[in-house]
């Protein structure tokens, strides 16, 4: 039975993630397929919807979910003015200069370590490209019947309609919103059709593709003409990652170009997982720029001016976001935010502890820590040496695939509702001190405080291994 709201949505989500598939992916018509993969941030954006129809509670929370998601699609993401597309083209024209007797591929998005190393190594010349130039977002935002697009609208809406019950007035409540987004990126993922149907190049893109790049590469992809690629993130491989079906480029592109063997084994559960017919078409990279920040040893900087200082502890807080977690339910802002006083409150008894946020939340987290000392708000990588040990309270964090390859000693929380797999976690635990928690019925996250010590000291240990010797 769900405890929390945040279990309640999860609850929602996973429901709305069948009809998608069901309705849009698992369809025989090409164009709808590449569609459906191309719009899975809708789930999260229909969730909303029926969680607010749903759920009597949270009223407030839904309606930040609601803004959250309206602000992230808004049409400021897809206009183009004119500066802005002469810019593009002039910025373009010069970067191509040094392309030129090389063979191309376009990059949709930043250039960053991974990307850069597939162009080094095949000696490509690399083209920045913005599908967005030639949208005009006042024709697509209007609403009209799109061929069979309709009926599959149609029918997706019907089962969302049963799934949940919906009496008349909550389906007519819905309806309109559901339909009015959906075509908006049908109508641009038809122009895109359109502008491309005659053009074929390859393309590779960042690890992150959410839904305005993600319907480009699905008109690509349906129109079978382009190669294109999408990368997992280095760090992802390190700390094997669940890949996230909504905004994971391995869903959406031709090839998956994978940081290492190991972490092709996670696509292919979720694959069969989810039943899906696409194959997967990994290629690697000959060496992956991220291993270089490889350490064998970890040595913190010490205080020399105190001899007796106790060791620092360095706890890495959960996002403060109000976006529910579908992969860790149990994690909300409030119980996460107890259980992190709760482990400072324990430690400090031997340690010295401090708390590092998430850049992006330091507002949030001022709310809830404004009377603790020790609360640090800067990138882990420009800290992380002045910590003898490191507390992550979750394991989808870029900070700690850091801190396993420059040898940290480290420790997790670990929840038997977490998305780690029993995969990751054997693979992760000859590097980490894992601390199990158990969900009470309160609800809260509660941990043995008499144990919590010796994991300290087992974190210092189990530092020694290289865990690239996994990948």
């Amino acid at each position: 039975m769900a405890k929390t709201f945040e279990h309640k949505y999860k609850q929602v989500f996973e429901k709305i993630k069948t009809i998608h598939i069901n309705n849009l992916i698992k369809s025989k018509n090409k164009k709808i397929y590449w569609f459906g993969l191309s719009s899975t941030e809708m789930i999260y954006y229909i969730s909303n919807l029926i969680v607010d129809i749903e759920i009597k509670k949270n009223k407030k929370t839904i309606n930040l979910l609601k803004k959250d998601f309206e602000k992230k699609t808004d049409n400021i993401y897809f206009k183009r003015n004119f500066l802005r597309k002469v810019s593009f083209i002039l910025k373009n024209f010069f970067y191509s200069i040094g392309t030129l007797y090389k063979k191309k591929i376009y990059v949709l998005g930043n250039i960053d370590s991974e990307i850069n190393e597939y162009i080094k190594e095949n000696s490509l010349g690399a083209i920045k490209i913005d599908p967005w130039l030639n949208i005009n977002i006042k024709k697509i935002n209007n609403i009209k019947k799109i061929d069979k697009f309709e009926n599959y609208l149609s029918n997706y809406i019907d089962d969302l309609s049963k799934e949940f019950k919906l009496n008349k007035i909550n389906k007519k409540k819905i309806y309109y919103k559901i339909k009015k987004k959906f075509y908006f990126f049908y109508n641009s993922y038809s122009r895109m059709i359109l502008s491309y149907k005659d053009k074929s190049f390859n393309l590779i893109t960042t690890k992150h593709v959410f839904i305005w790049n993600r319907i480009f590469i699905g008109a690509l992809n349906y129109l079978g003409k382009f190669n294109t690629i999408t990368v997992n993130h280095g760090f992802a491989a390190i700390t094997n990652m669940k890949p996230s079906l909504i905004d994971d480029g391995g869903f959406i592109g031709k090839y998956q170009l994978l940081t290492s063997k190991h972490y092709l084994k996670n696509y292919k559960d979720i694959f069969k997982e989810l039943k899906f017919s696409k194959k997967l078409r990994p290629i690697y990279l000959k060496k992956n720029p991220v291993f270089s920040l490889k350490e064998k040893k970890f040595e913190p900087i010490k205080n020399k001016t105190s001899i007796k200082k106790k060791e620092k502890i360095l706890i890495l807080g959960y996002p403060k976001t109000i976006r529910p977690d579908i992969n860790s339910p149990y994690q909300s802002i409030s119980l996460s935010s107890k259980l992190e006083i709760n482990l400072i409150n324990c430690l400090k008894k031997k340690y010295e502890v401090y708390y590092n946020s998430h850049p992006d939340r330091r507002k949030e987290t001022k709310k809830i820590f404004k009377d603790m000392p020790n609360i640090l708000y800067e990138r882990y990588e420009d800290i992380y040496k002045n910590f003898d040990i490191t507390f992550f309270t979750y394991h989808r964090c870029t900070a700690f695939g850091f801190a396993l390859l420059k040898s940290v000693p480290c420790m997790m929380i670990y929840n038997k509702e977490s998305e780690m797999t029993n995969l990751t976690k054997n693979y992760l635990k000859k590097r980490v001190s894992f601390v199990n928690t158990v969900t009470t019925d309160k609800p809260s996250i509660i941990f043995n405080e008499n144990k919590i010590f010796s994991l300290a000291e087992k974190s210092k240990k189990l530092s020694r291994y290289d865990i690239c010797k996994s990948l």
